[in-house]
């Protein structure tokens, strides 16, 4: 099955663009996040948008660039000409009122910062738009590039708003520029937690002559967490408002990349689901059902997601990854993180170790592999209880209860509590940092953790010597000494 674009240029009023990450060479393809373990894929929150505003019947295109550019460059000037080029092609091939680009991960930063400025340009007329995760907690390069409006959180409500002719200072969840030249900061708002109800729909994305079943694998439940970890960026993007998909609305998104990918004569790939917490929460057992329910259609349907340890241990929790192993969930990804006990309490992660191994051993007896999350290098934490960590990670590799870790240095993210850490002594420019969002990990990280009074606990190096002992404990159990998840397991 191929993408199939119904509009045409005169019903367009908005485009959206995705930002090339995978046509980028100079970053090594294992640095970066693949979701569905595919290599090119489509933002969720250009997903949701596109689908939400064309079901309101505001016209609306999702272009995805890595599909149109199908060898990575060597240079990235060479992929920002590309890149700027295709933009400005669609935009005078299908006239939007509107311009936006989708800014998730801050390693493309630059990208979209040099397509803006060049768009800008072209068009000097046209608003243009930039939401996304990185985008709402860096608004500042943003506007200073040519960028007239920047999205804080979720997008949906804002285009809609801006789309249907609301005045700009009565929207709430932007940064804009005044037709002056200042910048005004409106009203910082979360949504409350409901109910998704509009249809996914790949109808109007623009992915080139590429097949949708080479692309896209991704499905999500619940948007959000409930939960504040110290590293990420959830909370601080939602307020941990949760919106769940309505049981329609996500048999028919799985049931639908399942049909594409049958009707393409593919094996059916691995789904994931890419909740924050699947299949924790109140929904648990709910969203189990509805893998059953899309069982009976496709028998060999097979599933990956995340959870936490609160998802995972205790006697109701084991009989629902029962249930789910049975649906055809073959793989969890579980937020460990740290084996120690004072670095847990640094990230907030609500859970003691006590509750790991049970957790564990609940994922892989219901017969799903087990695969963990693991940071080395949060701040708080010093040689000692890296030490601590590592040995509990092995004791859980000893015992067969991790078919896999993947292992990470602690990125400071802007935007997270632990970004303005006096604990985290960073050595180079603060603007630099996006580059170095490798979203996996670092190979050198750009930052000392030191005490509060400014002596360093853990130097650059050092962190980097953990976590290669890490990773050489990782490869006596399972004789890879990579920092990344075998793609095996998601296949």
């Amino acid at each position: 099955m191929s993408n199939k674009r119904r509009m045409s240029g005169n019903e367009t009023r908005l485009v959206i663009f995705d930002a090339p990450m995978f046509s980028n060479g100079e970053i090594p393809r294992e640095r970066l996040a693949d979701d569905s373990g595919q290599g090119v894929g489509i933002t969720r929150g250009l997903l949701e948008n596109v689908s939400y505003l064309n079901s309101i019947g505001y016209g609306c295109l999702g272009v995805i660039p890595d599909a149109f550019f199908p060898k990575p460059f060597s240079k990235r000037e060479e992929l920002d000409e590309a890149f700027s080029q295709l933009v400005i092609k669609i935009v005078e091939e299908f006239k939007p009122e509107y311009i936006a680009f989708s800014l998730v991960y801050g390693i493309v930063e630059r990208e979209i910062c040099v397509a803006v400025k060049k768009t800008k340009e072209a068009f000097p007329h046209k608003k243009i738009v930039v939401g996304g995760t990185h985008a709402t907690f860096s608004p500042e390069i943003l506007l200073k590039n040519g960028a007239d409006i920047v999205v804080r959180g979720d997008g949906e409500s804002v285009l809609e708003e801006i789309l249907g002719g609301v005045p700009i200072s009565k929207i709430r969840n932007i940064i804009y520029k005044n037709d002056d030249g200042s910048i005004i900061v409106n009203e910082r708002f979360f949504e409350p937690s409901k109910v998704l109800e509009w249809p996914i729909s790949y109808d109007n994305i623009n992915i080139g002559s590429m097949n949708l079943a080479n692309i896209n694998n991704t499905v999500m439940r619940v948007r959000g967490c409930k939960y504040n970890c110290s590293f990420c960026l959830g909370a601080p993007m939602r307020g941990q408002r949760v919106k769940t998909a309505s049981d329609k609305r996500f048999i028919s998104e799985v049931s639908n990349l399942l049909q594409i990918n049958s009707e393409a004569g593919l094996n059916i790939p691995v789904i994931v689901i890419d909740d924050d917490m699947f299949p924790a929460g109140s929904e648990k057992s709910h969203i189990v059902s509805t893998l059953e329910m899309i069982k009976k259609d496709f028998p060999s349907a097979n599933y990956a997601g995340q959870t936490r340890i609160t998802g995972a241990y205790g006697t109701e929790n084991k009989r629902i990854l029962e249930s789910a192993s049975n649906a055809g969930v073959s793989a969890l990804f579980i937020g460990v993180e740290s084996g120690s006990e004072v670095i847990l309490s640094e990230m907030q992660k609500k859970f003691k170790l006590s509750q790991v191994r049970e957790a564990c051993r609940n994922v892989v007896e219901s017969g799903i592999a087990c695969i963990a999350y693991w940071i080395v290098g949060h701040p708080g934490s010093s040689w000692e209880e890296e030490m601590k960590s590592m040995d509990f990670m092995e004791s859980l590799l000893a015992e067969n209860l991790l078919q896999d870790v993947e292992i990470h240095l602690y990125v400071p993210i802007k935007g997270t509590r632990v970004f303005l850490d006096p604990r985290v002594r960073i050595k180079i420019p603060k603007e630099d940092l996006p580059s170095k969002y490798a979203l996996i990990t670092e190979s050198a990280p750009p930052y000392d953790l030191v005490n509060l009074s400014g002596e360093t606990v853990l130097s650059s190096e050092q962190l980097v010597e953990l976590r290669d002992m890490a990773l050489q404990r990782k490869a006596k159990y399972l004789g890879s000494s990579t920092d990344v998840i075998d793609p095996q397991l998601l296949r």
